[in-house]
């Protein structure tokens, strides 16, 4: 298979249980999170691949 380059994304315990309750605030976070990397890195990763484990 190809490589790939795999960013992590801290985010507080307390918090990540309501998301696990909440698509809005999941999605939202995923969101934030991604525009960030791209802003940082200068990326442009695709929308459609995310994980939240």
């Amino acid at each position: 298979g190809q490589g790939c380059t795999a960013y992590d994304v801290a985010v507080n315990s307390d918090f990540y249980r309501r998301m696990q309750n909440s698509d809005f605030l999941r999605e939202l976070v995923i969101t934030i999170a991604r525009e960030g990397l791209e802003d940082k890195y200068n990326l442009q990763l695709n929308p459609a691949l995310k994980s939240l484990t």
